[in-house]
């Protein structure tokens, strides 16, 4: 059986890197949105319940036919792997990332997503799905690259610092520095009865919600070695996010009205979330990764933070503070050490093959085939 190749318009000269800051803008977009309709009053479970169904109105068909060769029957071990990752890839990262979006700013909330693939292979090594070999450039890259990255967060977190860039005195958005919090049960069971300032809650939500990210994210690979369907996969762990959400819904959401998106903001932001973020980025991000290795689309990641600060300076003319640039650069940091220690890591478990020459005549022995290894594992 013939693999799939990648769509022919990432052939060209430039292609894949163009394609990869389109889908950046693409996120910083959603983060803008999403500020704007959560501003207006939009409910934060009730924008996630919304934004799973467009979701699953496109993974869910295209997962179905596209893939239908590809899927195996689920075990009971691999249920419970989706369940796990359905609350905290979806239903865990939506609350809080939403939750830290409308307390804090997007630019913040952009530059900490940068953290996410550290903490992913913080989790790995702890659960021994990824090796650190201190002795060597690569392990000691990667140390320093954790180490950076945490304390970027503690950074971000703890301290603010003065305004660089917006108004000091007049927050444009929800997130208002000096307002007090309280936070929910459910948002924050640790410091549940103790109110804290609403940009350091906001700020714990997300470093939270990118743990939750890293957990999903370690999730993958063992899925997919037993399910080889990435999109279905996708696809499942959304609907099991949005049942959870709407469940929570039930409960937490006190007025029916506000399951009704009456506001043009609202509808655009939800509408957006799900085509845009939810199945474009998704579908080029893994023709991107096929083409030229998940490296690579790591590496523009960072341009998520540029476009989201760029945009919220000119639509929302957010405040930038010292402590957000100072913990984004340790972040940014952390990520291109930790991004650069795993490319080595790799290069040298499987160095390039020598060229040799084969006596005429000698039969040339069948090389194992590496195909057997998820490609998006």
């Amino acid at each position: 059986m013939e693999s799939k190749q990648p769509p022919s318009w990432l052939d060209g000269r430039g292609a894949v890197p163009a394609a990869l800051t389109l889908v950046q803008l693409g996120y910083a977009g959603y983060f803008i949105l999403c500020k704007a309709a959560l501003s207006n009053g939009a409910n934060r479970l009730v924008f996630a319940v919304y934004r799973d169904i467009i979701a699953l109105l496109i993974l869910g068909p295209l997962g179905y036919f596209s893939e239908r060769k590809l899927r195996t029957p689920l075990t009971r071990e691999g249920v419970g792997m989706l369940l796990v990752s359905g609350l905290t890839g979806i239903y865990l990262f939506q609350v809080l990332c939403l939750t830290g979006l409308t307390y804090t700013s997007t630019a913040f909330t952009a530059a900490m997503q940068n953290s996410i693939p550290v903490f992913a292979f913080i989790i790995g090594v702890l659960f021994r799905v990824e090796v650190i070999h201190y002795s060597r450039r690569d392990g000691q890259a990667q140390v320093l690259g954790v180490v950076a990255c945490i304390s970027g967060a503690m950074v971000m977190t703890s301290y603010q610092g003065p305004a660089l860039f917006g108004s000091d005195q007049l927050p444009s958005t929800l997130g208002d520095p000096v307002t007090r919090v309280k936070p929910s049960l459910l948002i924050a069971l640790p410091i549940t009865g103790h109110e804290l300032e609403s940009w350091t809650y906001g700020s714990l939500c997300l470093v939270v919600g990118c743990i939750c990210m890293g957990v999903y994210v370690n999730l993958q690979r063992p899925i997919l070695k037993k399910y080889p369907a990435p999109v279905s996969i996708t696809a499942l762990a959304y609907l099991i996010g949005a049942l959870l959400l709407v469940f929570s819904g039930l409960f937490l959401v006190e007025k029916q009205s506000d399951w009704v998106l009456t506001e043009t903001t609202g509808l655009i932001a939800v509408a957006y979330a799900g085509i845009v973020n939810s199945a474009i980025n998704f579908s080029v991000q893994t023709c991107c990764c096929y083409k030229s290795g998940p490296i690579l689309v790591t590496i523009f990641a960072p341009l998520q933070t540029i476009f989201a600060t760029l945009l919220s300076l000119v639509f929302f003319r957010d405040t930038y503070y010292l402590g957000s640039m100072l913990g984004g650069i340790l972040v940014l940091a952390g990520l291109c050490m930790v991004t650069w220690g795993q490319a080595e890591s790799s290069r040298l478990a499987h160095p390039p093959l020598k060229s040799m020459t084969i006596p005429e005549g000698q039969p040339i022995e069948k090389p194992a085939d590496s195909l057997k290894v998820p490609l998006l594992g």
